[in-house]
C-alpha cells in the first residue's frame, strides 16, 4: 500500500467524526441566506457543498488544502532538473490534506505509471465510432463513458459492498482513470488533427505532466515543464463551478468515478465555462494579426471598446470571485515572459494587463477587472504549437481531474448523501413573497 492511500485510511474515521460532532452540535445553524436574485442567478454565493480539496478567497486566489499558488509553488516536489511542481505531489495533497516528501511524490508517480497502460482497445474503438467533427470534450466523455466496464466502485456497489466502504473502490478508480488520461487526450489530439495513433510507449520514469506532453509533442523538456505547470495551476477549483459540481452532483448518487467524471467533462464543455481560454485566443489572436505584430496600445484599447459596446465581454478579463490579479495568471505570466520574451502573443497579453482594468473602470465594471488564467493559458500552449483550440478544454479537464477525484473519494469518506435540493415554481414563489 503507497503512503498516500495509508494516510487517507488513517483519516477516515477522524474525518467522520469531525462531520457527525458538526451535524450533532451546530445542525440546526444558518450559515447562508438565499435572496431571490441568487435563485434566479444560479444561486451565486450561496454556502450550500462541502469540498475537502480546494476552495476559492476573493483576495488569495484558489488555495489548494489551505495552501495557496504561490506556497505550493514554492513546496511541492519537482522533477530533477525541473522547476516545476509534480502533479503528484498535488494529488497526495489534495487526497491527505498532508504536503508530500519527494520520496512520496516518486511513490505516487510509480503507482501511476504502473496503472497506466496501453489504451484500452475499447476507448479506441468508441473514439472511433465518432464523426471526425466530434468536439474534442465530446471525444473525452466518450472515452472516460468506454472505461465504465472497468469500474472497481461499480463492481464492489454491485457485490454489496456498504457505502461507507465505497471509498477504497472510488479510490482505486480515481487512479486508474487519472492514470489513463494522458494517453487518452493525446488519442483525441492526434484524431482530431488527422495524424495516426501512437505506437510507441513513453520513456520509463516519466511522470504523469511528462508522459502527457510526451505524447503530445515527444521528447520536448520545456513543454514538459509547461505542462506540469499547467496542470498544476489547472487542477482544482473549489467545489462550485459547474464541472466540479457536476462531478459531485452525479457521484452523490453513488455512481462511480467514471459516470461522474464524464458528466464534470460535459459541464467543462458549456461555453461558459471551460471555453474561456478559447474564447480568450479566439478575441486576442486578430488583435495582433491585424497589428501585423504587437499592437500599439491604441489599438488595444479600441478592440476592447469594441467588444463592450457590441454588449460582448472582454475574455481572459474579471472572474466571478477573484477581486485581485489571479495567482495563477502571474504564475503563466513569470513562465511566458522568461521563455518566450519575444512572442508577440505574450507581449500582447502584458499590453493587455495594462489597458483592459483602465477601459473596464471606464465603462462602469470596478470590482472585477483584473486579469485571470485564461489571459495566458491558451498563449502559452500555442508557443508549442498546440493550436487546436477547442482541445484547449480537454487539457483543462485533464488537469481538472485531479482536484474533482480527490474530491469524490472524500465524498464517499463522508458518506455525503446524495445531492436533492428542493425546487419551487414561479408561481409558488409569487404566492410566498406575496403573502401578507
Amino acid at each position: 500500500m503507497i503512503r498516500m492511500r495509508q494516510l487517507i485510511a488513517e483519516r477516515v474515521e477522524p474525518a467522520r467524526k469531525r462531520v457527525r460532532s458538526l451535524i450533532k452540535e451546530h445542525g440546526g445553524r444558518s450559515i447562508a441566506q438565499l435572496n431571490v436574485a441568487q435563485l434566479y442567478g444560479g444561486v451565486r454565493g450561496v454556502i450550500c457543498l462541502v469540498n475537502e480539496t480546494s476552495a476559492l478567497d476573493p483576495m488569495l486566489g484558489i488555495r489548494y488544502r489551505g495552501r495557496t499558488i504561490p506556497e505550493l509553488l514554492a513546496r511541492l516536489p519537482r522533477a530533477v532538473d525541473s522547476q516545476q511542481p509534480l502533479a503528484e505531489g498535488l494529488l497526495f495533497l489534495l487526497m491527505t490534506g498532508e504536503e508530500p516528501s519527494d520520496e512520496d511524490a516518486a511513490e505516487v508517480a510509480a503507482d501511476l505509471r504502473a496503472r497506466a497502460r496501453s489504451l484500452d482497445g475499447d476507448v479506441l474503438l468508441a473514439l472511433a465510432g465518432l464523426p471526425a467533427e466530434t468536439e474534442p470534450m465530446a471525444q473525452l466523455a466518450v472515452a472516460v463513458l468506454s472505461m465504465q466496464h472497468t469500474s472497481v466502485a461499480h463492481r464492489a456497489y454491485r457485490e454489496g459492498a456498504h457505502s461507507r466502504d465505497l471509498w477504497e473502490a472510488t479510490y482505486e478508480d480515481a487512479l486508474n482513470l487519472l492514470a489513463a488520461l494522458p494517453a487518452i487526450a493525446a488519442a483525441i489530439h492526434r484524431r482530431t488533427n488527422g495524424a495516426p495513433p501512437a505506437t510507441a510507449p513513453p520513456p520509463e520514469g516519466l511522470d504523469w505532466a511528462g508522459r502527457l506532453a510526451w505524447a503530445l509533442a515527444g521528447d520536448t523538456p520545456l513543454f514538459d515543464e509547461a505542462t506540469r505547470l499547467f496542470s498544476f495551476l489547472h487542477g482544482d477549483h473549489e467545489g462550485g463551478n459547474i464541472g466540479a459540481h457536476a462531478t459531485h452532483l452525479v457521484g452523490s448518487a453513488l455512481a462511480d468515478p467514471y459516470y461522474a467524471f464524464s458528466a464534470g467533462v460535459a459541464g467543462l464543455a458549456g461555453p461558459l465555462h471551460g471555453r474561456a481560454t478559447q474564447d480568450f485566443m479566439r478575441w486576442v489572436t486578430p488583435l495582433v494579426e491585424d497589428a501585423g505584430g504587437p499592437p500599439t496600445r491604441e489599438a488595444v484599447e479600441r478592440h476592447c471598446v469594441e467588444t463592450l459596446e457590441l454588449g460582448q465581454v472582454i475574455p481572459g478579463f474579471g472572474h466571478a470571485v477573484l477581486r485581485r490579479v489571479d495567482p495563477r495568471y502571474v504564475a503563466l505570466y513569470r513562465f511566458c515572459r522568461e521563455h518566450f520574451p519575444d512572442s508577440e502573443l505574450v507581449q500582447t497579453v502584458g499590453l493587455l494587463y495594462e489597458v483592459v482594468p483602465e477601459v473596464l473602470k471606464r465603462h462602469g465594471q470596478d470590482r472585477n477587472v483584473w486579469p485571470t488564467v485564461d489571459a495566458y493559458a491558451g498563449v502559452l500552449l500555442r508557443q508549442f504549437n498546440v493550436v487546436d483550440e477547442p482541445f484547449y478544454s480537454v487539457l483543462i479537464a485533464v488537469s481538472r481531474a485531479i482536484g474533482v477525484l480527490s474530491a469524490l473519494v472524500w465524498d464517499r469518506i463522508l458518506a455525503l448523501p446524495p445531492e436533492r435540493p428542493k425546487s419551487v415554481t414561479t408561481d409558488w414563489l409569487e404566492r410566498h413573497l406575496n403573502r401578507g
